[in-house]
């Protein structure tokens, strides 16, 4: 079974619609797809940067999740 905060994907796609990552909220990756190949240095600068960003959006995602089901304590909520 996994965990309700897991259940959901971020998709980012590169600049220059390159690469598709696809990242779940336990920080895995899901999913790489390569949209267009160009040369292989920009295809490794692309997905690079695109599954960092997914990362990141997972990360902010989880976060958003765990604040919510947290209660709210009193002097520590803003």
């Amino acid at each position: 079974d996994s965990e309700p905060f897991y259940d959901f994907s971020c998709e980012v796609v590169s600049e220059n619609n390159c690469v598709k990552v696809a990242a779940s909220g336990n920080r895995k990756i899901k999913s790489i797809e390569i949209l267009k190949l160009e040369n292989k240095t920009e295809l490794e600068e692309k997905l690079q940067a695109a599954i960092n960003e997914a990362l990141e959006q997972a990360d902010k995602v989880m976060q958003s999740e765990m604040m919510g089901a947290m209660p709210k304590i009193p002097g520590l909520t803003s």
